[in-house]
């Protein structure tokens, strides 16, 4: 007999630019009131947050190649 998952959701996957709008709310906000603004988990804003760091010089670096190309 197999058993029946209750409450299994599906993965959401979020762009660059909204994780970066959300660790925004949150470090003006905190990361409770953002997850209940975006309606998020908690830890998942609060890992986005720490890695927010490495994203913004990743961006940077992509700005800073892109006008060298030009």
């Amino acid at each position: 007999m197999t058993q029946k998952k209750v409450g299994v959701r599906q993965r959401t996957s979020y762009s660059l630019e909204e994780k970066l709008v959300v660790v925004k709310y949150a470090q003006e906000n905190g990361r409770n009131a953002a997850a209940k603004h975006f309606n998020l988990d908690a830890p998942m804003v609060g890992r986005w947050i720490k890695q927010s760091s490495s994203w913004e010089e990743k961006t940077k670096k992509r700005y800073v190649l892109e006008l060298q190309e030009e």
